[in-house]
Protein backbone atom coordinates (compact mmCIF):
# COMPACT_ATOMS: atom_id res chain seq x y z
CA UNK A 1 0.00 0.00 0.00
CA UNK A 2 1.26 3.43 -0.80
CA UNK A 3 1.79 5.30 2.44
CA UNK A 4 0.03 8.61 2.68
CA UNK A 5 -0.57 11.75 5.22
CA UNK A 6 -4.15 12.57 5.58
CA UNK A 7 -4.33 15.86 7.15
CA UNK A 8 -7.72 17.23 8.61
CA UNK A 9 -9.59 20.77 9.49
CA UNK A 10 -11.66 19.86 12.37
CA UNK A 11 -12.97 23.72 12.17
CA UNK A 12 -12.01 24.60 9.06
CA UNK A 13 -13.23 27.75 7.61
CA UNK A 14 -16.90 27.21 7.98
CA UNK A 15 -19.35 29.54 10.41
CA UNK A 16 -21.56 27.77 13.17
CA UNK A 17 -24.65 29.44 11.10
CA UNK A 18 -23.25 27.41 7.77
CA UNK A 19 -22.47 24.21 9.79
CA UNK A 20 -24.16 23.42 13.19
CA UNK A 21 -22.08 20.40 13.63
CA UNK A 22 -19.16 22.40 13.85
CA UNK A 23 -16.83 21.83 16.87
CA UNK A 24 -16.70 24.81 19.35
CA UNK A 25 -15.79 24.03 21.92
CA UNK A 26 -12.01 22.95 22.85
CA UNK A 27 -13.26 20.06 24.81
CA UNK A 28 -15.18 19.28 21.32
CA UNK A 29 -12.25 20.08 19.20
CA UNK A 30 -10.39 17.49 21.20
CA UNK A 31 -12.98 14.76 20.89
CA UNK A 32 -13.34 15.91 16.95
CA UNK A 33 -9.66 15.65 16.56
CA UNK A 34 -9.09 12.03 18.45
CA UNK A 35 -11.77 10.49 16.24
CA UNK A 36 -9.58 11.67 13.23
CA UNK A 37 -6.80 10.06 14.48
CA UNK A 38 -8.66 6.90 15.17
CA UNK A 39 -9.83 6.73 11.38
CA UNK A 40 -6.03 7.64 10.46
CA UNK A 41 -5.49 11.81 10.32
CA UNK A 42 -1.52 12.32 11.58
CA UNK A 43 -2.37 16.13 11.00
CA UNK A 44 -5.10 18.43 12.53
CA UNK A 45 -5.63 22.08 11.63
CA UNK A 46 -7.30 24.07 14.51
CA UNK A 47 -8.99 27.64 14.50
CA UNK A 48 -9.70 28.42 18.37
CA UNK A 49 -13.11 29.27 18.76
CA UNK A 50 -15.10 31.34 21.23
CA UNK A 51 -16.76 28.24 23.29
CA UNK A 52 -20.49 30.61 24.02
CA UNK A 53 -20.26 31.57 19.84
CA UNK A 54 -18.05 29.19 18.13
CA UNK A 55 -16.66 32.40 16.13
CA UNK A 56 -13.21 32.06 15.63
CA UNK A 57 -11.24 33.84 17.96
CA UNK A 58 -7.66 34.21 18.67
CA UNK A 59 -7.53 33.55 22.34
CA UNK A 60 -4.32 31.64 23.89
CA UNK A 61 -6.28 30.02 26.17
CA UNK A 62 -8.94 28.48 23.83
CA UNK A 63 -6.34 26.86 21.52
CA UNK A 64 -4.68 25.50 24.66
CA UNK A 65 -7.28 24.15 25.99
CA UNK A 66 -7.62 21.98 22.78
CA UNK A 67 -4.11 21.17 21.97
CA UNK A 68 -2.57 20.25 25.17
CA UNK A 69 -5.18 17.58 25.95
CA UNK A 70 -4.71 15.97 22.19
CA UNK A 71 -0.66 16.32 22.56
CA UNK A 72 -1.61 14.44 26.00
CA UNK A 73 -3.17 11.85 24.10
CA UNK A 74 -2.18 11.35 20.41
CA UNK A 75 1.00 11.94 18.58
CA UNK A 76 -0.53 14.11 15.88
CA UNK A 77 0.87 17.09 13.93
CA UNK A 78 -0.81 20.17 14.46
CA UNK A 79 -0.71 22.67 11.80
CA UNK A 80 -2.19 26.14 13.58
CA UNK A 81 -3.87 28.46 11.84
CA UNK A 82 -2.03 31.75 11.49
CA UNK A 83 1.77 31.73 13.11
CA UNK A 84 2.23 35.80 13.16
CA UNK A 85 -1.36 35.70 15.19
CA UNK A 86 -0.31 33.41 17.89
CA UNK A 87 3.29 34.52 18.23
CA UNK A 88 1.53 37.70 19.47
CA UNK A 89 -1.10 36.06 21.45
CA UNK A 90 0.97 33.20 22.89
CA UNK A 91 4.21 35.46 23.79
CA UNK A 92 6.11 33.53 25.55
CA UNK A 93 3.67 30.63 27.01
CA UNK A 94 4.40 28.24 24.87
CA UNK A 95 5.41 24.81 25.95
CA UNK A 96 8.04 22.92 24.74
CA UNK A 97 7.16 19.11 22.80
CA UNK A 98 4.50 20.08 20.50
CA UNK A 99 5.08 19.48 16.58
CA UNK A 100 3.56 22.07 14.67
CA UNK A 101 4.25 22.44 10.57
CA UNK A 102 3.85 26.27 10.28
CA UNK A 103 5.00 27.48 13.36
CA UNK A 104 9.36 28.35 14.11
CA UNK A 105 8.46 29.70 17.35
CA UNK A 106 7.17 26.16 18.91
CA UNK A 107 10.13 24.50 19.88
Amino acid sequence: MEKLIITVAITGGASPERNPFLPKTPEHQVKATLEAYQAGASVVHIHARNPETGKGEHKAQWFEEAVVPIREQRDIINRDCSEKKWKIVFKGRMKAGYKTLSSPFWP
